[in-house]
Protein backbone atom coordinates (compact mmCIF):
# COMPACT_ATOMS: atom_id res chain seq x y z
CA UNK A 1 0.00 0.00 0.00
CA UNK A 2 2.84 2.37 0.79
CA UNK A 3 4.29 1.75 -2.67
CA UNK A 4 0.90 2.35 -4.30
CA UNK A 5 0.41 5.64 -2.44
CA UNK A 6 3.81 6.81 -3.62
CA UNK A 7 2.68 6.53 -7.26
CA UNK A 8 1.23 9.74 -8.76
CA UNK A 9 -2.55 9.73 -9.05
CA UNK A 10 -2.54 10.00 -12.86
CA UNK A 11 -0.27 6.95 -13.07
CA UNK A 12 -2.58 5.07 -10.69
CA UNK A 13 -5.56 5.82 -12.91
CA UNK A 14 -3.60 4.70 -15.97
CA UNK A 15 -2.53 1.43 -14.29
CA UNK A 16 -6.03 0.66 -13.04
CA UNK A 17 -7.47 1.35 -16.50
CA UNK A 18 -4.85 -0.86 -18.11
CA UNK A 19 -5.51 -3.67 -15.61
CA UNK A 20 -9.24 -3.37 -16.27
CA UNK A 21 -8.76 -3.59 -20.04
CA UNK A 22 -6.45 -6.60 -19.73
CA UNK A 23 -8.92 -8.36 -17.41
CA UNK A 24 -11.85 -7.66 -19.73
CA UNK A 25 -9.81 -8.84 -22.72
CA UNK A 26 -8.89 -12.12 -20.99
CA UNK A 27 -12.50 -12.68 -19.93
CA UNK A 28 -13.69 -11.81 -23.44
CA UNK A 29 -11.40 -14.45 -24.95
CA UNK A 30 -12.26 -17.10 -22.38
CA UNK A 31 -16.00 -16.67 -22.93
CA UNK A 32 -16.40 -15.70 -26.56
CA UNK A 33 -13.40 -17.42 -28.16
CA UNK A 34 -13.68 -20.67 -26.17
CA UNK A 35 -16.67 -21.34 -23.89
CA UNK A 36 -19.25 -19.86 -26.28
CA UNK A 37 -18.72 -22.69 -28.77
CA UNK A 38 -19.33 -25.36 -26.14
CA UNK A 39 -23.02 -24.43 -26.07
CA UNK A 40 -25.12 -26.83 -28.19
CA UNK A 41 -25.53 -25.70 -31.78
CA UNK A 42 -29.13 -26.49 -32.70
CA UNK A 43 -29.18 -24.26 -35.77
CA UNK A 44 -30.35 -25.87 -38.99
CA UNK A 45 -29.25 -25.61 -42.62
CA UNK A 46 -28.97 -22.13 -44.13
CA UNK A 47 -29.66 -20.20 -40.90
CA UNK A 48 -27.40 -17.76 -39.02
CA UNK A 49 -24.50 -18.33 -41.46
CA UNK A 50 -22.02 -16.18 -39.52
CA UNK A 51 -22.54 -18.00 -36.22
CA UNK A 52 -22.50 -21.38 -37.94
CA UNK A 53 -19.20 -20.69 -39.68
CA UNK A 54 -17.65 -19.32 -36.47
CA UNK A 55 -18.81 -22.49 -34.69
CA UNK A 56 -17.40 -24.63 -37.51
CA UNK A 57 -14.00 -22.88 -37.42
CA UNK A 58 -13.73 -23.46 -33.69
CA UNK A 59 -14.93 -27.07 -33.57
CA UNK A 60 -13.83 -28.77 -36.81
CA UNK A 61 -11.44 -31.61 -35.89
CA UNK A 62 -7.88 -32.02 -37.14
CA UNK A 63 -7.74 -34.21 -40.26
CA UNK A 64 -4.13 -35.42 -40.18
CA UNK A 65 -4.83 -39.05 -39.26
CA UNK A 66 -8.13 -39.41 -41.11
CA UNK A 67 -6.95 -37.92 -44.43
CA UNK A 68 -10.04 -35.73 -44.48
CA UNK A 69 -11.19 -33.48 -47.32
CA UNK A 70 -12.40 -29.91 -46.82
CA UNK A 71 -14.94 -28.43 -49.25
CA UNK A 72 -14.52 -24.68 -49.18
CA UNK A 73 -16.17 -21.79 -50.99
CA UNK A 74 -19.38 -19.77 -51.09
CA UNK A 75 -23.03 -20.81 -51.26
CA UNK A 76 -22.16 -22.00 -54.78
CA UNK A 77 -20.11 -24.65 -53.02
CA UNK A 78 -22.64 -25.27 -50.24
CA UNK A 79 -25.42 -25.94 -52.74
CA UNK A 80 -23.35 -28.13 -55.05
CA UNK A 81 -21.77 -30.59 -52.59
CA UNK A 82 -23.24 -33.20 -50.24
CA UNK A 83 -20.37 -34.14 -47.91
CA UNK A 84 -22.27 -37.10 -46.44
CA UNK A 85 -22.71 -38.67 -49.87
CA UNK A 86 -19.07 -37.99 -50.75
CA UNK A 87 -17.89 -39.47 -47.44
CA UNK A 88 -19.68 -42.73 -48.24
CA UNK A 89 -18.26 -42.83 -51.77
CA UNK A 90 -14.65 -41.97 -50.87
CA UNK A 91 -14.62 -43.76 -47.49
CA UNK A 92 -12.93 -40.83 -45.78
CA UNK A 93 -14.38 -37.76 -44.03
CA UNK A 94 -15.53 -34.92 -46.27
CA UNK A 95 -16.41 -31.71 -44.41
CA UNK A 96 -17.53 -28.23 -45.33
CA UNK A 97 -15.28 -25.27 -44.53
CA UNK A 98 -17.56 -22.78 -46.26
CA UNK A 99 -19.95 -19.92 -45.73
CA UNK A 100 -22.29 -17.85 -47.87
CA UNK A 101 -20.61 -15.17 -49.99
CA UNK A 102 -17.11 -16.54 -49.33
CA UNK A 103 -14.79 -14.88 -51.83
CA UNK A 104 -11.30 -15.97 -52.91
CA UNK A 105 -9.98 -13.15 -50.70
CA UNK A 106 -11.86 -14.58 -47.71
CA UNK A 107 -10.42 -17.99 -48.49
CA UNK A 108 -6.89 -16.59 -48.64
CA UNK A 109 -7.28 -15.20 -45.11
CA UNK A 110 -8.75 -18.48 -43.80
CA UNK A 111 -6.04 -20.60 -45.39
CA UNK A 112 -3.68 -20.70 -42.41
CA UNK A 113 -6.52 -21.94 -40.18
CA UNK A 114 -7.44 -24.55 -42.78
CA UNK A 115 -3.88 -25.81 -43.14
CA UNK A 116 -3.54 -26.09 -39.35
CA UNK A 117 -6.24 -28.79 -39.52
CA UNK A 118 -4.06 -30.78 -41.96
CA UNK A 119 -6.67 -31.81 -44.54
CA UNK A 120 -5.39 -34.17 -47.21
CA UNK A 121 -7.28 -32.26 -49.91
CA UNK A 122 -8.96 -28.86 -50.19
CA UNK A 123 -11.76 -28.88 -52.76
CA UNK A 124 -12.79 -25.41 -53.96
CA UNK A 125 -15.83 -25.32 -56.30
CA UNK A 126 -16.45 -21.84 -57.68
CA UNK A 127 -18.04 -19.81 -60.46
CA UNK A 128 -17.19 -16.42 -62.01
CA UNK A 129 -19.64 -14.64 -59.70
CA UNK A 130 -17.48 -15.65 -56.72
CA UNK A 131 -14.81 -13.23 -57.94
CA UNK A 132 -16.89 -10.22 -56.91
CA UNK A 133 -18.08 -9.02 -60.30
CA UNK A 134 -20.13 -6.48 -58.34
CA UNK A 135 -17.16 -4.13 -58.11
CA UNK A 136 -17.02 -3.51 -61.84
CA UNK A 137 -18.65 -0.46 -63.32
CA UNK A 138 -19.55 0.15 -66.94
CA UNK A 139 -18.27 3.30 -68.65
CA UNK A 140 -18.61 3.92 -72.37
CA UNK A 141 -19.50 0.29 -72.92
CA UNK A 142 -16.40 -1.03 -71.11
CA UNK A 143 -16.01 -2.59 -67.67
CA UNK A 144 -13.65 -1.28 -65.03
CA UNK A 145 -12.79 -2.88 -61.68
CA UNK A 146 -13.07 -0.35 -58.83
CA UNK A 147 -10.25 -1.23 -56.43
CA UNK A 148 -10.88 1.72 -54.07
CA UNK A 149 -14.52 0.77 -53.71
CA UNK A 150 -13.50 -2.86 -53.20
CA UNK A 151 -11.18 -1.97 -50.28
CA UNK A 152 -13.72 0.34 -48.67
CA UNK A 153 -16.65 -2.07 -48.98
CA UNK A 154 -14.55 -5.05 -47.87
CA UNK A 155 -13.67 -3.32 -44.61
CA UNK A 156 -17.42 -3.41 -43.79
CA UNK A 157 -18.14 -6.94 -45.04
CA UNK A 158 -19.34 -9.38 -42.41
CA UNK A 159 -16.59 -11.97 -42.99
CA UNK A 160 -13.87 -9.33 -42.56
CA UNK A 161 -15.39 -7.82 -39.42
CA UNK A 162 -16.25 -11.17 -37.83
CA UNK A 163 -13.28 -13.38 -38.69
CA UNK A 164 -10.18 -11.47 -39.74
CA UNK A 165 -10.40 -7.71 -39.03
CA UNK A 166 -6.79 -7.33 -37.88
CA UNK A 167 -5.31 -9.34 -40.75
CA UNK A 168 -7.26 -7.32 -43.28
CA UNK A 169 -6.18 -4.10 -41.60
CA UNK A 170 -2.51 -5.08 -41.68
CA UNK A 171 -2.72 -6.07 -45.35
CA UNK A 172 -4.60 -3.04 -46.70
CA UNK A 173 -3.76 -0.34 -44.14
CA UNK A 174 -2.37 2.08 -46.73
CA UNK A 175 -5.57 1.98 -48.79
CA UNK A 176 -8.11 2.32 -45.96
CA UNK A 177 -9.83 5.44 -44.72
CA UNK A 178 -9.22 6.52 -41.11
CA UNK A 179 -12.76 5.64 -40.02
CA UNK A 180 -12.40 2.17 -41.51
CA UNK A 181 -9.04 1.68 -39.76
CA UNK A 182 -10.63 2.60 -36.43
CA UNK A 183 -13.61 0.31 -37.06
CA UNK A 184 -11.36 -2.67 -37.83
CA UNK A 185 -9.21 -1.96 -34.77
CA UNK A 186 -12.22 -1.99 -32.46
CA UNK A 187 -13.39 -5.27 -34.03
CA UNK A 188 -9.93 -6.73 -33.44
CA UNK A 189 -9.75 -5.95 -29.72
CA UNK A 190 -12.85 -7.71 -28.37
CA UNK A 191 -14.54 -10.85 -29.68
CA UNK A 192 -17.92 -9.75 -28.34
CA UNK A 193 -17.72 -6.68 -30.56
CA UNK A 194 -17.27 -8.91 -33.60
CA UNK A 195 -19.98 -11.35 -32.61
CA UNK A 196 -22.68 -9.06 -31.26
CA UNK A 197 -24.89 -9.48 -34.34
CA UNK A 198 -25.18 -13.26 -33.90
CA UNK A 199 -24.13 -13.98 -30.31
CA UNK A 200 -27.73 -14.64 -29.20
CA UNK A 201 -28.65 -16.89 -32.16
CA UNK A 202 -27.72 -20.28 -30.64
CA UNK A 203 -29.53 -19.42 -27.40
CA UNK A 204 -32.74 -18.40 -29.18
CA UNK A 205 -32.56 -21.56 -31.31
CA UNK A 206 -32.15 -23.69 -28.18
CA UNK A 207 -35.06 -21.95 -26.45
CA UNK A 208 -37.36 -22.32 -29.46
CA UNK A 209 -36.63 -26.02 -29.94
CA UNK A 210 -36.55 -27.09 -26.31
CA UNK A 211 -39.02 -24.75 -24.58
CA UNK A 212 -41.46 -23.68 -27.32
CA UNK A 213 -42.01 -27.02 -29.07
CA UNK A 214 -40.61 -25.75 -32.40
CA UNK A 215 -43.44 -23.42 -33.39
CA UNK A 216 -41.17 -20.66 -34.76
CA UNK A 217 -38.41 -21.75 -37.12
CA UNK A 218 -36.70 -21.38 -40.50
CA UNK A 219 -36.22 -24.98 -41.67
CA UNK A 220 -38.00 -28.20 -40.78
CA UNK A 221 -35.84 -30.82 -39.01
CA UNK A 222 -38.33 -33.51 -38.02
CA UNK A 223 -39.27 -36.80 -39.66
CA UNK A 224 -39.95 -36.36 -43.38
CA UNK A 225 -43.36 -37.61 -44.62
CA UNK A 226 -43.31 -40.09 -47.47
CA UNK A 227 -44.82 -37.44 -49.75
CA UNK A 228 -42.03 -34.97 -48.86
CA UNK A 229 -42.17 -31.63 -47.10
CA UNK A 230 -41.67 -27.95 -47.90
CA UNK A 231 -38.74 -26.21 -46.25
CA UNK A 232 -40.93 -24.30 -43.78
CA UNK A 233 -42.73 -27.45 -42.65
CA UNK A 234 -45.81 -27.33 -44.89
CA UNK A 235 -47.17 -30.68 -46.10
CA UNK A 236 -49.75 -32.00 -48.54
CA UNK A 237 -53.35 -32.19 -47.24
CA UNK A 238 -52.98 -35.97 -47.18
CA UNK A 239 -49.67 -37.46 -46.06
CA UNK A 240 -48.14 -40.52 -44.41
CA UNK A 241 -45.40 -40.42 -41.80
CA UNK A 242 -43.48 -42.96 -39.71
CA UNK A 243 -43.59 -41.27 -36.34
CA UNK A 244 -41.22 -41.52 -33.39
CA UNK A 245 -43.14 -40.86 -30.19
CA UNK A 246 -41.74 -38.46 -27.63
CA UNK A 247 -43.72 -40.30 -24.93
CA UNK A 248 -44.33 -44.05 -24.89
CA UNK A 249 -47.77 -44.89 -26.24
CA UNK A 250 -48.70 -41.21 -26.53
CA UNK A 251 -48.74 -39.01 -29.64
CA UNK A 252 -48.14 -35.42 -28.55
CA UNK A 253 -47.29 -32.89 -31.27
CA UNK A 254 -48.12 -29.38 -32.49
CA UNK A 255 -49.53 -28.60 -35.94
CA UNK A 256 -50.58 -25.31 -37.52
CA UNK A 257 -54.14 -25.00 -38.82
CA UNK A 258 -54.32 -22.38 -41.57
CA UNK A 259 -58.06 -22.34 -42.32
CA UNK A 260 -61.03 -22.11 -39.92
CA UNK A 261 -63.47 -25.01 -39.82
CA UNK A 262 -60.71 -27.45 -40.84
CA UNK A 263 -61.46 -31.14 -40.33
CA UNK A 264 -58.37 -33.20 -39.40
CA UNK A 265 -58.44 -37.00 -39.39
CA UNK A 266 -55.53 -39.20 -38.31
CA UNK A 267 -55.42 -42.94 -38.94
CA UNK A 268 -53.12 -45.60 -37.53
CA UNK A 269 -53.04 -48.85 -39.50
CA UNK A 270 -56.35 -47.91 -41.16
CA UNK A 271 -58.14 -47.12 -37.88
CA UNK A 272 -59.19 -43.58 -36.99
CA UNK A 273 -57.35 -42.53 -33.81
CA UNK A 274 -58.07 -38.81 -33.97
CA UNK A 275 -60.71 -36.63 -35.61
CA UNK A 276 -61.59 -33.02 -34.87
CA UNK A 277 -62.93 -29.91 -36.58
CA UNK A 278 -60.88 -26.86 -35.63
CA UNK A 279 -62.90 -23.66 -35.50
CA UNK A 280 -59.92 -21.27 -35.49
CA UNK A 281 -56.53 -20.98 -37.13
CA UNK A 282 -53.22 -21.24 -35.28
CA UNK A 283 -50.98 -23.76 -33.57
CA UNK A 284 -52.82 -26.60 -31.82
CA UNK A 285 -51.60 -29.58 -29.81
CA UNK A 286 -52.69 -33.02 -31.00
CA UNK A 287 -52.77 -35.79 -28.36
CA UNK A 288 -53.99 -39.37 -28.58
CA UNK A 289 -53.06 -42.90 -27.50
CA UNK A 290 -51.37 -45.20 -30.04
CA UNK A 291 -51.52 -48.97 -30.33
CA UNK A 292 -48.44 -49.70 -32.44
CA UNK A 293 -45.72 -51.55 -30.49
CA UNK A 294 -42.71 -50.82 -32.72
CA UNK A 295 -40.33 -47.84 -32.50
CA UNK A 296 -41.99 -46.22 -35.54
CA UNK A 297 -45.70 -45.54 -35.74
CA UNK A 298 -47.10 -45.28 -39.29
CA UNK A 299 -49.77 -42.58 -39.35
CA UNK A 300 -51.93 -41.08 -42.09
CA UNK A 301 -53.07 -37.45 -41.82
CA UNK A 302 -55.95 -36.01 -43.86
CA UNK A 303 -57.02 -32.36 -43.79
CA UNK A 304 -60.10 -31.28 -45.71
CA UNK A 305 -58.91 -27.74 -46.49
CA UNK A 306 -55.83 -26.28 -48.17
CA UNK A 307 -54.23 -22.86 -48.23
CA UNK A 308 -52.48 -21.15 -51.14
CA UNK A 309 -48.77 -20.44 -50.89
CA UNK A 310 -49.59 -16.92 -52.08
CA UNK A 311 -51.70 -16.35 -48.97
CA UNK A 312 -48.93 -17.65 -46.73
CA UNK A 313 -46.32 -15.50 -48.51
CA UNK A 314 -47.97 -12.70 -50.51
CA UNK A 315 -44.56 -11.48 -51.69
CA UNK A 316 -43.69 -14.78 -53.35
CA UNK A 317 -43.33 -14.84 -57.14
CA UNK A 318 -42.95 -18.64 -57.29
CA UNK A 319 -45.49 -21.01 -58.79
CA UNK A 320 -48.59 -21.29 -56.63
CA UNK A 321 -48.73 -24.36 -54.39
CA UNK A 322 -51.42 -25.60 -52.00
CA UNK A 323 -50.57 -26.70 -48.47
CA UNK A 324 -52.32 -28.66 -45.76
CA UNK A 325 -50.88 -28.56 -42.24
CA UNK A 326 -47.68 -26.92 -41.10
CA UNK A 327 -45.76 -29.26 -38.79
CA UNK A 328 -43.76 -28.21 -35.75
CA UNK A 329 -40.03 -28.17 -36.37
CA UNK A 330 -39.09 -31.53 -34.83
CA UNK A 331 -42.38 -33.26 -35.62
CA UNK A 332 -42.46 -37.01 -34.99
CA UNK A 333 -38.81 -37.07 -33.99
CA UNK A 334 -37.82 -37.96 -30.45
CA UNK A 335 -34.36 -36.41 -30.25
CA UNK A 336 -33.27 -32.90 -31.21
CA UNK A 337 -30.25 -33.09 -33.50
CA UNK A 338 -27.13 -31.02 -32.83
CA UNK A 339 -24.54 -29.75 -35.32
CA UNK A 340 -26.74 -30.04 -38.40
CA UNK A 341 -26.23 -26.49 -39.68
CA UNK A 342 -24.19 -27.83 -42.62
CA UNK A 343 -26.50 -30.78 -43.31
CA UNK A 344 -28.80 -30.20 -46.27
CA UNK A 345 -32.03 -32.15 -46.73
CA UNK A 346 -34.12 -32.54 -49.86
CA UNK A 347 -37.33 -30.52 -49.74
CA UNK A 348 -40.27 -30.07 -52.06
CA UNK A 349 -38.87 -26.78 -53.33
CA UNK A 350 -36.13 -28.88 -54.98
CA UNK A 351 -38.44 -31.63 -56.16
CA UNK A 352 -41.07 -29.31 -57.65
CA UNK A 353 -38.56 -27.63 -59.97
CA UNK A 354 -37.33 -30.97 -61.27
CA UNK A 355 -40.88 -32.14 -62.00
CA UNK A 356 -41.75 -29.10 -64.15
CA UNK A 357 -41.75 -29.18 -67.92
CA UNK A 358 -39.09 -26.96 -69.54
CA UNK A 359 -41.79 -24.40 -70.38
CA UNK A 360 -43.15 -24.39 -66.81
CA UNK A 361 -39.65 -23.97 -65.41
CA UNK A 362 -38.88 -21.04 -67.72
CA UNK A 363 -42.09 -19.30 -66.69
CA UNK A 364 -41.44 -19.94 -63.00
CA UNK A 365 -37.82 -18.81 -63.33
CA UNK A 366 -38.88 -15.58 -65.02
CA UNK A 367 -41.45 -14.88 -62.30
CA UNK A 368 -39.02 -15.59 -59.45
CA UNK A 369 -35.89 -13.91 -60.81
CA UNK A 370 -36.90 -11.41 -63.49
CA UNK A 371 -40.48 -10.22 -63.09
CA UNK A 372 -40.71 -6.68 -61.64
CA UNK A 373 -36.95 -6.86 -61.12
CA UNK A 374 -36.51 -3.08 -60.87
CA UNK A 375 -38.99 -2.96 -57.98
CA UNK A 376 -37.45 -5.85 -56.02
CA UNK A 377 -34.33 -4.86 -54.05
CA UNK A 378 -33.44 -8.51 -53.39
CA UNK A 379 -32.76 -8.89 -57.13
CA UNK A 380 -30.71 -5.74 -57.69
CA UNK A 381 -27.41 -7.62 -57.34
CA UNK A 382 -28.57 -10.26 -59.83
CA UNK A 383 -29.50 -7.54 -62.30
CA UNK A 384 -26.17 -5.75 -61.83
CA UNK A 385 -24.11 -8.92 -62.33
CA UNK A 386 -26.11 -9.79 -65.46
CA UNK A 387 -25.25 -6.41 -66.93
CA UNK A 388 -21.57 -6.83 -66.00
CA UNK A 389 -21.43 -10.29 -67.61
CA UNK A 390 -22.99 -9.03 -70.82
CA UNK A 391 -20.22 -6.42 -71.17
CA UNK A 392 -17.23 -8.22 -69.68
CA UNK A 393 -17.88 -11.34 -71.76
CA UNK A 394 -16.78 -9.57 -74.93
CA UNK A 395 -13.56 -8.18 -73.40
CA UNK A 396 -10.12 -9.68 -72.93
CA UNK A 397 -9.67 -11.39 -69.58
CA UNK A 398 -7.70 -9.30 -67.07
CA UNK A 399 -7.26 -10.62 -63.52
CA UNK A 400 -8.14 -8.35 -60.61
CA UNK A 401 -7.50 -8.49 -56.86
CA UNK A 402 -9.71 -11.54 -56.20
CA UNK A 403 -7.78 -13.60 -58.76
CA UNK A 404 -4.47 -12.33 -57.38
CA UNK A 405 -5.41 -13.30 -53.82
CA UNK A 406 -6.47 -16.76 -54.96
CA UNK A 407 -3.14 -17.17 -56.74
CA UNK A 408 -1.23 -16.12 -53.59
CA UNK A 409 -3.19 -18.65 -51.54
CA UNK A 410 -2.41 -21.42 -54.01
CA UNK A 411 1.29 -20.54 -53.89
CA UNK A 412 1.10 -21.05 -50.12
CA UNK A 413 -0.61 -24.44 -50.53
CA UNK A 414 2.18 -25.55 -52.89
CA UNK A 415 4.61 -25.41 -49.96
CA UNK A 416 2.58 -27.97 -47.98
CA UNK A 417 1.57 -31.61 -48.35
CA UNK A 418 -2.09 -30.66 -48.81
CA UNK A 419 -3.51 -31.06 -52.30
CA UNK A 420 -5.74 -28.38 -53.77
CA UNK A 421 -8.52 -29.01 -56.31
CA UNK A 422 -10.13 -26.02 -58.01
CA UNK A 423 -13.30 -26.71 -59.99
CA UNK A 424 -15.22 -24.28 -62.17
CA UNK A 425 -18.78 -25.49 -61.79
CA UNK A 426 -21.93 -25.10 -63.90
CA UNK A 427 -24.21 -22.10 -63.84
CA UNK A 428 -27.83 -22.10 -64.93
CA UNK A 429 -27.87 -22.44 -68.75
CA UNK A 430 -30.53 -19.72 -68.87
CA UNK A 431 -27.98 -17.23 -67.52
CA UNK A 432 -24.72 -17.95 -69.34
CA UNK A 433 -25.45 -17.27 -73.00
CA UNK A 434 -24.18 -13.68 -72.74
CA UNK A 435 -20.62 -14.58 -71.81
CA UNK A 436 -19.68 -18.27 -71.74
CA UNK A 437 -18.95 -18.45 -75.46
CA UNK A 438 -16.96 -15.21 -75.43
CA UNK A 439 -13.23 -14.50 -75.10
CA UNK A 440 -13.37 -13.34 -71.47
CA UNK A 441 -14.60 -16.72 -70.30
CA UNK A 442 -11.93 -18.48 -72.35
CA UNK A 443 -9.24 -16.31 -70.73
CA UNK A 444 -10.77 -16.92 -67.30
CA UNK A 445 -10.46 -20.68 -67.72
CA UNK A 446 -6.91 -20.36 -69.06
CA UNK A 447 -5.91 -18.27 -66.03
CA UNK A 448 -7.26 -20.85 -63.56
CA UNK A 449 -5.73 -23.69 -65.58
CA UNK A 450 -2.38 -21.90 -65.36
CA UNK A 451 -2.35 -22.35 -61.58
CA UNK A 452 -1.88 -26.11 -61.90
CA UNK A 453 1.52 -27.57 -61.07
CA UNK A 454 0.83 -31.23 -61.94
CA UNK A 455 1.69 -32.25 -58.40
CA UNK A 456 -0.40 -30.64 -55.65
CA UNK A 457 -2.58 -28.15 -57.51
CA UNK A 458 -5.31 -29.28 -59.93
CA UNK A 459 -7.93 -27.46 -61.98
CA UNK A 460 -11.02 -28.95 -63.62
CA UNK A 461 -13.55 -27.11 -65.76
CA UNK A 462 -17.06 -28.52 -65.41
CA UNK A 463 -19.08 -25.51 -66.60
CA UNK A 464 -21.08 -27.69 -69.00
CA UNK A 465 -21.48 -30.73 -66.73
CA UNK A 466 -25.16 -29.98 -65.98
CA UNK A 467 -27.10 -28.64 -68.96
CA UNK A 468 -30.68 -29.19 -67.75
CA UNK A 469 -31.68 -25.95 -66.05
CA UNK A 470 -34.28 -27.77 -63.92
CA UNK A 471 -31.39 -28.86 -61.68
CA UNK A 472 -30.91 -25.20 -60.65
CA UNK A 473 -32.76 -23.28 -57.96
CA UNK A 474 -31.62 -19.96 -59.41
CA UNK A 475 -28.58 -18.54 -61.23
CA UNK A 476 -25.94 -20.83 -59.76
CA UNK A 477 -27.40 -22.82 -56.85
CA UNK A 478 -28.25 -26.46 -57.51
CA UNK A 479 -31.30 -28.37 -56.36
CA UNK A 480 -30.71 -31.38 -54.13
CA UNK A 481 -30.73 -33.75 -57.12
CA UNK A 482 -28.33 -31.40 -58.91
CA UNK A 483 -26.07 -31.52 -55.86
CA UNK A 484 -26.24 -35.33 -56.01
CA UNK A 485 -24.94 -35.26 -59.58
CA UNK A 486 -22.25 -32.72 -58.79
CA UNK A 487 -21.15 -34.55 -55.63
CA UNK A 488 -20.66 -37.75 -57.60
CA UNK A 489 -18.55 -35.83 -60.10
CA UNK A 490 -16.50 -34.29 -57.27
CA UNK A 491 -15.95 -37.77 -55.85
CA UNK A 492 -14.86 -39.07 -59.25
CA UNK A 493 -12.34 -36.23 -59.60
CA UNK A 494 -11.05 -36.64 -56.05
CA UNK A 495 -10.67 -40.39 -56.45
CA UNK A 496 -8.49 -39.86 -59.53
CA UNK A 497 -6.19 -37.70 -57.39
CA UNK A 498 -6.04 -39.50 -54.04
CA UNK A 499 -5.76 -43.08 -55.28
Amino acid sequence: MVFWKSIPEKIQILLVSLLFLVSVSILDRLIFAKAFYQFPNLMEWDTSPWYNFAHLKNTVPDQGDSKGIFVTGSSVSLYSALPGRMTETLERPVLFYSHVAMSPTDFSFYLDSILEKEPDVILYPLAPSDFQLDFHKIENGESMFQYDKWVEDYSHRNPVMYYYPLDFLKTYRQDLKKDDVFNLLTKSIFYINRMRNFVTDPFFAYYEKVNREGRSYHNYTGTVPREGIWRKGWVAPNFHIDCELKEKGQFDEYVFISQPQSDLTIKEEGRVVFQQVFQKTGWVKIRFQTNSKGPLHPLEFTLDKTVSSRIIDPKSYAKEQFYGLRLSQNFCKKDIDENISYLRREVLEDISLGSMSPEEYREDYFNRLEKDIHARPELFRTLHIRSIKSVIGKEEFKPWIEFENLKKAIEKVKKTKTRFVLINIPENPLEVESYQNEKWFEGYLEYLKGMEDGKNIFFFDRHDFITDYRYFLDVNHLTYKGANLMSDEYSKILRSIIE
